[in-house]
């Protein structure tokens, strides 16, 4: 702008900078006055470099103006304290004056003031505080002691240690109650919304804004604090002057101070607004946004869209309500809001834990922080402790025995009278909310170290349900001996003395204990099992089990449980006919009765004629011999080869002539003996417990063909003559059988007959007998209904009589009640009615009198002369009326004057006058006229 002499007119609530370009010296002017710069002369404003530069608008400043909710950050104060907020002003020149510079000052509202040169303002917005709200706030010089929060400042000073009050009740601790403490330069105090609902700094203090990421209220590290920065001043180097100067931070960012941002306040409503949302930055390769968590805690923020934002700040009041939130989101903190089964846990500058317990309102002090690992907000819940789950427990403080018992859940016992760090307690028993406190500390049972957070699911120890068929491995941490816990309970492994253990089995063992009577349990891998290996033992079946010091047969049915150490005795069973062990069954379950063995034998008779007998044992195993049954590990192949020596030995000692019709005989007498009593004793081994119960032949074959036709020929003569006499024998038999099965039955025809004539005898009877019988019932139930529908018709007519009674009663009684009621009323509706007339006579008696005292008042009022007065007025307004409309009635009539005077007024006391008058006008009148007509 050229410079020529100019005026700049500055109106009221204006201000101007003017520098002399010869003095260097900068004048404040303030309106209402007109300034005339000289060609030396450049309007000027704050180059926020410390500095001015040239207005080119050559536009005057407009004052700063505080509501009653705001207050000004003055930077550059006056040096010499004096009236107003800034320093008295004059209109028009204002001459310069020494500045405190460095320092700044806190000005409340409401309140207006003009900057001098080298001054600069921040309006900010008084903190509005809720209950459970709060500011942190720093000395960082000397405080005004006459501002209006001095004394708030000083007395919550002395609150140093983090406090829990009440939801429901008064503040345990106010400030009311505390003494004011000196503030020192450095000096950290915390601001409750529970001791004053508006705060504004006084000029010493600050506010320390929160550098938290989250609600979480944990505070960022310094790498992230160096990656935030870095991100944002890449954000602000691309942004442009005009809304750079706008926004202080990014100023910061750029390099520049704060102090010198070229305006004389700054706007923080545009600031907000243009600023870029910076995303939380994690430790990590790639930073990444984080949304925060809301009040209620872990809920991610609500996308806001255009529509909405457009609706909203389509209000000047929403937009200054948004504006104002935005400017307070980083200042005012929110304390922790606890609930019945929720606590806190706080940690002051020592590194002293502190835990509070809700329902409270958590106000930490001015240099604890929040412990946040594995918290919801900052908050963490209660354990729910339960008969079947526990807390493994340890002392880091020592603590009285009576001290603990009052803190821990009622009826947990305690055995020591004093405990000390190190001590550990298992929790349990008992159904209550548990909170730690400072002289306690969680452990984990997987890891024994101690645990901070709401992932409790790996902090509680579970008791274990055994059900009847089940169990567990535990080993004895001070023994390293591992014992079985058997069902059904239910069993809580305590961490402190024992763990629990798993038993890892190799397939071909599991499929062989395990798989063989559960078929769906079959594996081909090694099985790690957590439970102890319950093995079931089918009905009429026995198992070994052993261990390295200890052996036990098991019958079934039932489920046997393996200790740690045990294992099942397997044995390998002979298969095929004849039995050979060329291909052994492997299994670990002996059948102990109902056993059945086949085999094939070979024997040879006395004149060297082989043959082979297959036959069939009945093998059981003796209770009493239980400790025997294990013995032989292929008890079938011992088995059969003891017979088959005992049988072959027999066998050669007889002829094939002998031998062959009595086989089956020989092989029973020989293996089972001969029958005593009509029993055979059977045979015992003694070296496994068992009993050889029964032998079957099942056939036998003669080796030698030509020797096997021959007995076959011979064997088939004998069968076809005894077939012969046993036909002759069945015929005779037949014959004799038929005669006396006709005999009989010719009786039996004859006895049926006889049977029949008596039935049918019987059944007459019984009819008539019925058809009597029901007759009876048919009158008896015929009286019996008529007797109690006589009775029931009786009670009807009894109840209705009894039920028009009462009605007749009560409607007599009600026409009586109505009739007295009427009788009343209209009596008391008479005497109303006498009283009233009585009344209204009296009123028209004194009416009558008053008339009668008026009138004659009237009367005696009126003088004769006045009546005489009277009477001729009237007569003169009479004949006034008459005279004005007597020609027209004449015309219509056709009479005289006189004549309708005299029709009209006959009677009247004007009629004497009128005819006088009549009289005195009739001669003249006469002689006139001549003929006595009349005239109008």
């Amino acid at each position: 702008m050229e410079r020529t002499s100019r005026k700049i007119p500055v109106t009221e609530r204006q201000f101007l900078w003017v520098q002399d370009d010869d003095k260097g010296e900068v004048t404040l002017h303030v309106g209402p006055t007109m300034v005339s710069p000289t060609a030396a002369d450049r309007v000027v404003i704050d180059d926020g470099m410390g500095g001015f530069r040239e207005d080119t608008t050559g536009k005057p400043q407009s004052m700063v103006e505080l509501g009653d909710n705001q207050y000004a950050v003055l930077f550059n104060p006056l040096l010499e304290s004096d009236s107003g907020p800034n320093g008295r002003f004059k209109n028009g020149r204002n001459e310069s004056r020494p500045l405190r510079n460095g320092t700044r000052s806190m000005i409340p509202g409401p309140c207006c003031f003009y900057l001098r040169p080298g001054q600069r303002a921040d309006v900010r917005d008084a903190h509005e505080l809720a209950s459970n709200q709060y500011l942190v706030v720093k000395v960082y010089g000397e405080v005004d002691k006459n501002a209006p929060y001095h004394e708030v400042t000083a007395r919550s000073a002395a609150i140093t240690r983090a406090t829990a009050e009440n939801l429901d009740e008064q503040p345990t601790t106010t400030v009311d109650s505390l003494d004011p403490v000196p503030l020192k330069r450095g000096q950290l105090i915390v601001i409750r919304g529970l001791d004053t609902q508006f705060y504004i700094p006084p000029t010493g203090v600050d506010i320390v804004p929160d550098t938290s990421i989250d609600d979480s209220g944990a505070a960022i590290s310094a790498a992230i604090a160096r990656q935030v920065l870095a991100q944002s001043r890449d954000e602000v180097d691309a942004m442009p002057m005009e809304e750079l100067a706008a926004d202080d931070e990014a100023l910061a960012l750029r390099g520049q101070a704060r102090s010198k941002v070229p305006n004389q306040f700054i706007d923080q409503s545009a600031r907000m607004r243009g600023r870029k949302a910076a995303a939380p930055v994690a430790p990590g390769p790639a930073p990444s946004p984080q949304p925060a968590p809301g009040p209620a805690g872990g809920a991610a923020e609500a996308r806001v869209g255009a529509a909405a934002v457009q609706d909203l700040l389509a209000s000047s009041a929403v937009r200054r309500a948004l504006e104002a939130e935005a400017r307070q989101a980083r200042l005012i903190r929110r304390a922790v809001v606890l609930g019945e089964k929720e606590y806190c846990v706080i940690v002051d500058a020592d590194g002293k834990r502190e835990i509070k317990v809700g329902p409270a309102r958590v106000f930490p002090g001015p240099y604890d922080t929040f412990m946040t690992v594995g918290s919801r907000n900052r908050v963490y819940d209660a354990y729910e402790l339960l008969p079947q789950r526990a807390l493994w427990l340890r002392v880091i403080a020592p603590i009285k025995r009576a001290d603990l018992a009052a803190k821990l859940p009622r009826g947990f016992e305690l055995t020591k009278d004093e405990y000390f760090p190190g001590d550990e307690l298992l929790l349990t028993g008992v159904s209550t909310f548990f909170v730690p406190f400072n002289e306690i500390e969680c452990l984990s049972p997987e890891t024994g170290q101690a645990v901070v957070g709401n992932d409790q699911a790996r902090v509680f120890i579970e008791a274990i349900g055994i059900d009847q068929k089940s169990g567990i491995y535990v080993r004895d941490l001070a023994t390293g001996e591992v014992r079985l816990v058997r069902g059904k309970q239910s069993y809580l492994v305590d961490p402190r003395k024992e763990v629990q253990v798993t038993r890892t089995v190799p397939a071909d063992d599991w499929n062989l204990w395990i798989a063989a009577n559960e078929p769906h349990k079959y594996t081909q891998r090694p099985i790690t099992t957590p439970w102890a290996l319950s093995v079931m033992v089918p009905n009429n079946t026995a198992v070994l089990v052993t261990s390295a010091n200890s052996r036990r047969v098991v019958e079934g049915p039932c489920v046997t449980l393996l200790g740690y150490e045990e294992s099942l005795t397997s044995l390998s069973l002979s298969t095929g006919t004849p039995k050979s062990d060329d291909e052994p069954l492997r299994t670990c379950f002996l059948r102990t009765v109902g056993n059945r063995i086949s085999d094939k034998i070979t024997v040879e008779t006395a004149d060297f004629v082989k043959i082979s007998v297959r036959v069939s044992y009945s093998v059981e195993f003796l209770p009493d011999h239980k400790e025997r049954w294990f013995n032989h590990e292929n008890y079938i192949q011992f088995i059969v080869d003891r017979l088959r020596s005992i049988v072959r030995s027999k066998c050669r000692t007889l002829s094939l002539s002998t031998l062959w019709p009595e086989l089956p005989a020989v092989f029973r007498d020989t293996l089972l003996g001969e029958r005593k009593d009509g029993a055979r004793p059977g045979r015992l081994f003694t070296e496994n417990g068992t009993l050889l119960s029964e032998v079957e032949v099942l056939g036998a074959e003669i080796e030698d063909r030509e020797v096997a036709a021959l007995m076959q020929k011979v064997q088939t003569e004998s069968v076809t003559l005894a077939i012969g006499d046993r036909k002759a024998q069945e015929a005779l038999a037949s014959a004799k059988l038929r005669a006396e099965v006709e005999r009989q039955t010719q009786e039996l025809v004859a006895e049926a007959r006889l049977r029949a004539a008596k039935l049918d005898e019987l059944s007459r009877k019984l009819a008539h007998e019925a058809a009597l019988a029901k007759a009876r019932e048919d009158e008896a139930v015929q009286k019996e209904r008529q007797s109690l529908a006589d009775t029931r018709e009786a009670e009807a007519q009894k109840a209705r009589l009894s039920r028009e009674n009462e009605e007749k009663a009560a409607l007599i009684e009600n026409f009586r009640k109505d009739a007295e009621a009427r009788a009343a009323a209209q009596r008391l509706l008479h005497e109303v009615e006498l009283a009233y007339a009585a009344r209204l006579r009296e009123l028209e008696v004194k009416l009558i009198e008053a008339q009668s005292s008026a009138t004659v008042a009237e009367r005696q009022a009126v003088q004769k002369q006045l009546v005489e007065a009277m009477v001729g007025l009237g007569d003169k307004l009479l004949l006034t009326e008459v005279a004005n409309n007597m020609n027209l009635v004449s015309l219509f009539k056709g009479k005289d004057v006189g004549t309708i005077l005299t029709e009209v007024l006959g009677g009247t006391k004007v009629m004497p006058t009128l005819r006088s008058i009549l009289d005195a006008a009739a001669s003249p009148a006469s002689a006139e006229l001549g003929d006595g007509a009349p005239r109008a």
